[in-house]
């Protein structure tokens, strides 16, 4: 008799849990020790960081940023007790940082490496150069034999030749190791995203992120190939990597860590900081920052931290007016106070530059969903349109008005008026343009809209283009779904029906909360395009209303006067017809009234699409369309 397989599957499916737990396990603490071992490495370099605990970690305090639209790739740095506003968070000794500087120390072949590729090729990419400095570093474990750069450094150190310069000495770790190992095993963001992922940001073809991606990638492959093509004709520098080693996967983890990791360092004041620099005697170096690299990005309003560099020494010589001391440190300081859990959160770009989800993702490889500083570029699409008479005198409008053929539009949802003003020459017909040539084309951004007719076009076009962008091929709320979890069971339902909630470390969370973004400002330029056409109509309402209220007074000044002998007298003595001039107004006040009943009727078909645009848009959890949201994007 068989035995049931029942309790053999049951068996098995605990093994196979216990033993991913037991790998989830294993990881979490190699990440720990690996945590722990930097901070170790940290301290006894004098660094101090017993206020910070490096995550993942809960935030256990209110801040400004919601959690629910908050994305990020690093671990994060969080606070174990309270720090008051102004006091250093932590301290780093700048000497712990990998830098451009810190490349040359005692490496002859790579400084030969480097000019060649200055002085030869031109070339100057400081991304390359800290890349092929990490890299360096990275590969150090690889080399069977002591490399030629560390007896080098022996020497150095020792003032003495070394006695058996062929032995077989070992290696010696790298100074970095403890924070190269703490380093992601591959690179992230959007130039390491495969065709899928790059097909689910849902881009259109000339977006700047998609630009802004290729550019870096070219500027990466070309370093990478200088670089093979110095070690192919200068063998005894390729001896710098262990054989093999120096490939196109290597290199760009090396690349890509660098861009997503490394800062940009003042000698004097850095980013997000009250203080103001000495503009001309500021030296900035681009640098990884060990443990400080692991805090995440908030746009300067958000930011609870900024850096500064102290102190910030200058180079003996007076004709050098930057340099950095080997005393100086990197410190976090406290923008406001500070509470124990509270993740640490500072602006990698400066406390009066927010960066776009744009300049995020092609940098870090990061996205706000509630990125009040999120633009999104519009094109005039005069490319699509039939090459013929009406597109020579569009053209000719264009350019002689000097209009904006594309625009950037941030989250007030503003339209410049020179884009606006190209939009409507977009829609002129035959008769438009001969009414322009009385008026030698004038048709600038002062002179405002040409017609009822030309504006509706205009607004039409750009919603339905707009609407077709929201919807295609998934909707705003669709992707909020996935980015926020929804307690009631309404939302349960919808969240069910568009799949999970995702990791906000994955690139996927990345993806979505980009979309959200570029989606939240097209939701507000639909408002604001309602808004105008509202405008518009509320002003030819007050007119038509005028102008029905003079027919009506012309109209029973004409019938009183058609019953009144004496007026009729007159009238017929001016070769006046008061019986044809009744029957034409009658007409024209039934053709107002015709209008009136018909623009209404549209109205409140504009008014009822609205009204839905508002009640879905204007939704607290992810859309704050009022008046900070405006101010925010007039900053920009």
């Amino acid at each position: 008799m068989t035995k049931p397989l029942f309790p053999l599957l049951l068996l098995l499916l605990v093994v196979v849990v216990v033993v991913a737990a037991t790998v989830a396990a294993a990881d979490g603490d190699k990440n720990d020790d690996a945590n722990n071992a930097l901070i170790g490495w940290l301290t006894m370099h004098g660094a101090q960081l017993q206020a910070v605990r490096i995550g993942p970690g809960e935030r256990q305090a209110p801040v400004l940023v919601e959690d629910g639209l908050r994305s990020f790739q690093r671990p994060g740095v969080f606070m174990r007790h309270d720090v008051e506003v102004h006091d250093p968070v932590l301290t780093v000794p700048l000497k712990t940082a990998m830098r451009i500087e810190t490349m040359f120390e005692d490496n002859l072949q790579l400084i030969g490496l480097v000019k060649h590729l200055i002085d030869q090729r031109k070339m100057v990419d400081t991304h390359a150069f800290l890349a092929l400095h990490l890299l360096l570093e990275k590969m150090l474990p690889y080399h069977k034999t002591r490399p030629v750069h560390q007896r080098a450094a022996d020497v150095a150190a020792t003032g003495e030749r070394e006695q058996h310069p062929d032995a077989a000495l070992p290696p010696k770790p790298s100074f970095w190791k403890s924070f190269i190992d703490t380093l992601p095993a591959h690179a992230s963001g959007v130039c390491f995203y495969s065709p899928e992922q790059l097909e689910q940001l849902q881009l259109q073809p000339q977006s700047p992120l998609l630009r802004e991606r290729d550019e870096r990638l070219q500027a990466m492959h070309s370093a990478f190939d200088e670089i093979e093509q110095f070690f192919q004709q200068n063998p005894e520098h390729a001896a710098l990597f262990p054989e093999g080693t120096f490939n196109l996967g290597w290199w760009g983890w090396a690349y890509g860590t660098v861009m997503n990791r490394a800062l940009a360092v003042s000698n004097m004041t850095s980013f997000g900081s009250p203080q103001e620099a000495d503009a001309e005697n500021v030296g900035v170096t681009l640098a990884l920052l060990p443990l400080i690299d692991n805090i995440n990005y908030a746009n300067p309003a958000e930011a609870n931290a900024y850096l500064v560099v102290e102190p910030a020494d200058y180079a003996e010589d007076e004709s050098v007016k930057i340099g950095f001391s080997k005393s100086s440190v990197v410190k976090v300081i406290a923008a406001r106070d500070l509470i124990p859990g509270e993740e640490l959160l500072i602006s990698y770009s400066g406390k009066d530059v927010p960066m776009t989800n744009t300049q995020l993702m092609a940098q870090y490889g990061i996205a706000l969903a509630r990125n009040d500083y999120e633009s999104i570029r519009l094109d005039l699409g005069l490319s699509t349109l039939p090459r013929d008479e009406l597109s020579q005198h569009r053209d000719h409008v264009i350019k002689s008005n000097q209009l904006e053929t594309e625009a950037t539009i941030r989250m007030n949802g503003v339209i410049p008026p020179g884009f606006l003003q190209a939009l409507r020459a977009k829609e002129l017909t035959a008769q438009d343009f001969r009414h322009l040539a009385q008026f030698e084309y004038r048709f600038k951004p002062e002179n405002g809209y040409f017609s009822l007719q030309n504006e509706l076009r205009v607004h039409l076009q750009l919603l339905g283009s707009i609407e077709t962008l929201l919807t295609h091929p998934t909707t705003l709320q669709q992707d909020v779904a996935k980015l926020v979890p929804q307690p009631d069971k309404q939302q349960e339902q919808e969240q069910e029906q568009t799949q999970h909630v995702v990791d906000k470390a994955s690139d996927e969370y990345q993806i979505l909360a980009y979309r959200v973004a570029l989606k939240r400002v097209l939701h507000v330029i639909i408002l604001r395009s309602f808004q105008l056409v509202r405008d518009l109509f509320m002003d030819l309402s007050k007119r038509w209303h005028s102008d029905i209220q003079a027919l009506e007074t012309k109209l029973e000044e004409a019938t009183v006067g058609s019953t009144s002998p004496d007026a009729a007298e007159a009238t017929k003595d001016a070769k006046f017809d008061n019986a044809e001039q009744v029957a034409e107004l009658r007409k024209q006040l039934v053709t107002w009234r015709d209008n009136m009943a018909t623009w209404s009727k549209e109205m409140g078909e504009w008014d009822e699409r609205w009204q839905a645009w508002v009640a879905e848009a204007v939704e607290p959890r992810w859309l704050e369309f009022n008046q900070n949201s405006s101010n925010a994007g007039d900053k920009n």
